[in-house]
């Protein structure tokens, strides 16, 4: 699943090819894009549920949610478009994390060897 221009090599630095010229990153900065992609299912996560009990106390105009009475069903149907943003956030973010930890698996060890 990933994009055509990234490109993964079996140094220590990870390569990103634009148009003809690359950008070298180290390993650290695609390490943190995992600390990224974990960062983002947690926050995910839990915003879905919130903004669903949002929008539901909006949609039946619960005195909880104090905002106009005429401006509470808008309000609902926006929380409840921000949770399926959040939840496609959930599944793009835990479908990348899986997938790093599957390319991780795949990578060959490093030997060393006593030259004497």
């Amino acid at each position: 699943l990933k994009p055509p221009w990234l490109k993964v090599g079996s140094g220590l630095r990870t390569r990103i090819l634009v148009g003809d010229s690359s950008l070298h990153f180290p390993r650290e900065a695609t390490n943190m894009a995992g600390g990224c992609a974990i960062f983002c299912t947690l926050m995910s996560g839990l915003a879905v549920p919130l903004m669903l009990f949002f929008g539901y106390l909006c949609a039946t105009e619960s005195p909880m949610i104090e905002i106009p009475e005429k401006q509470k069903p808008d309000a609902g149907k926006g929380c409840f478009m921000a949770a399926a943003l959040y939840g496609l956030t959930f599944v793009a973010a835990y479908m990348s994390l899986q997938s790093s930890r599957k390319a991780s698996a795949r990578e060959a060890p490093l030997l060393q060897t006593n030259s004497s």
